[in-house]
């Protein structure tokens, strides 16, 4: 699924499915929504609407790339999952030889998020 060029357009912002649709493969469509909804109440500032253009691009800059690599690793796993059963078997035989330690580690880029300090208004 080809990824959105921006995650907002002028004044109007997209969030979860709206903005980036993946397959339930990892997970993470209602994680993903979610720190999408994290990130943008980040970077709107109350006090500045005339600045909601300025605040949802870099709500886009923030959100795009991570929301579209997840989407992407999404993709993938779930391209293993409809491979024919006896592919499956033998991947699921190899993951058992992986300590989970390096499985997590493989996880991470996914699980391991830590939302953005909020915007502060200009002149404080």
């Amino acid at each position: 699924m080809p990824a959105l060029p921006a995650m907002h357009q002028g004044r109007v912002a997209l969030l979860g499915d709206a903005a980036h649709a993946m397959t339930p493969d990892l997970g993470q469509g209602a994680c993903q929504a979610l720190e999408d909804a994290v990130v943008l109440a980040a970077v709107i500032i109350p006090d500045d609407p005339a600045g909601t253009v300025e605040h949802l691009q870099r709500y886009t800059d923030a959100r795009l790339p991570r929301a579209s690599a997840v989407a992407r690793r999404s993709s993938r796993a779930g391209s293993l999952y409809h491979r024919p059963m006896p592919v499956r078997r033998a991947a699921a035989r190899l993951m058992a030889w992986i300590p989970p330690r390096i499985i997590a580690g493989g996880l991470a880029p996914v699980v391991d998020w830590r939302p953005p300090a909020p915007a502060r208004p200009r002149g404080r």
